[in-house]
């Protein structure tokens, strides 16, 4: 039987695949210090400053954490002067006994079965919008242009300062990289602004990454953003992760598969909810595959990691697409385990 990473591999080439994905696990994530500390995770219920100095909180009853954007909390008062704000954390300040623990378990991924993958929590778009407020942020595009271009542009030359650390550290298979473009019905800019600002900035970034032997270039964007695709075709992406029903997936299997897959369509605003359930998932699943068949697409949770705001609706998940891969396929993926 295929291992799940040649079986993703069949999927996203428009082989034979043996089964369904389950969800993200093709991924072996390498999670390490930095991107840890620039991103800031938190509880729930909690509130904490990240690496770049913008504030975050999980309220209770959210599905995640969000930038707080208040007077106090800003961090870019004025874009026309955001040099005098904005400090990038320095990557090169860890020591070794910081990336220990990060190092030892990226140790237990099997290549043969995962992608060693980096991950990228926060993009581009998402740092300079919790750094200065999405409408600010979205007016600049209009309003200064030439002061987005070059906040972006230090954007982009931190990232490749961070790749090049991440890239010796783990020699890794694929990225999964985090920047959101959408709400669940609209995208946040129009194409010209994406063509302008943030496509170059990500062939860059992208270009990077693959130029250093990266396979596989994961985006995720847990939003509507379909008339991005080509867009994502140009960045270099090869999945797209997080797409929201609304997008109309079987349209953009059918229109783009074999340029770029997708990987998402069960959404967590409809399904990781109070009420969910099994029957509910499973009827949800089986109707996308039978509409998007198997190839170019990988059914899954639309958020970034395995994990729900309601316990048991993620579970309840793999369970349905392994139940779904059984009868059209004939098997469900086998479970991964440890290197040794």
């Amino acid at each position: 039987m295929l291992t799940p990473r040649e079986n993703l591999l069949q999927i996203i080439q428009g082989g034979k695949p043996e089964y369904l994905m389950d969800q993200r696990s093709y991924l072996g994530t390498a999670f390490d210090p930095i991107i840890a500390d620039s991103v800031g995770f938190c509880n729930v219920g909690e509130t904490l400053t990240n690496a770049w100095g913008a504030t975050i909180t999980w309220a209770e009853g959210q599905p995640g954490p969000y930038p707080s954007d208040t007077v106090e909390t800003r961090v870019i008062k004025d874009i026309e002067r955001w040099k005098d704000y904005v400090v990038a954390p320095d990557p090169d300040s860890y020591t070794e006994d910081d990336w220990a623990p990060f190092m030892e378990a990226a140790s237990k991924i099997d290549r043969s079965q995962q992608f060693v993958t980096v991950e990228v929590a926060q993009g581009i778009f998402e740092k300079i919008h919790y750094l200065l407020g999405m409408e600010d942020t979205l007016c600049a595009f209009m309003e200064n242009p030439d002061e987005m271009h070059e906040l972006i542009d230090y954007m982009v030359e931190w990232e490749l300062r961070v790749a090049q650390i991440q890239l010796e550290r783990f020699q890794p298979d694929a990225l999964f990289h985090a920047d959101d473009f959408g709400t669940q019905v609209g995208t946040l800019f129009s194409r010209g602004v994406m063509q302008e600002f943030l496509v170059p900035a990500y062939q860059r970034v992208y270009g990077f990454w693959k130029d250093n032997g990266v396979q596989l270039i994961v985006h995720h964007n847990d939003a509507y953003s379909a008339p991005f695709v080509p867009e994502f075709i140009d960045m270099g992406v090869d999945i797209w992760q997080g797409p929201v029903t609304e997008n109309d997936l079987p349209a953009l299997v059918k229109e783009y598969g074999g340029q770029i897959s997708f990987q998402g369509g069960i959404d967590n605003g409809k399904f990781d909810v109070a009420d969910w359930s099994f029957d509910k998932i499973y009827d949800h699943v089986k109707s996308l595959v039978e509409s998007t068949g198997v190839n170019y697409m990988i059914p899954s949770f639309t958020s970034a990691g395995p994990m729900t705001a309601f316990p048991g609706a993620y579970e309840a998940a793999s369970k349905a697409i392994a139940q779904v891969s059984e009868e059209l396929l004939g098997a469900s993926q086998p479970p991964i385990t440890p290197a040794v």
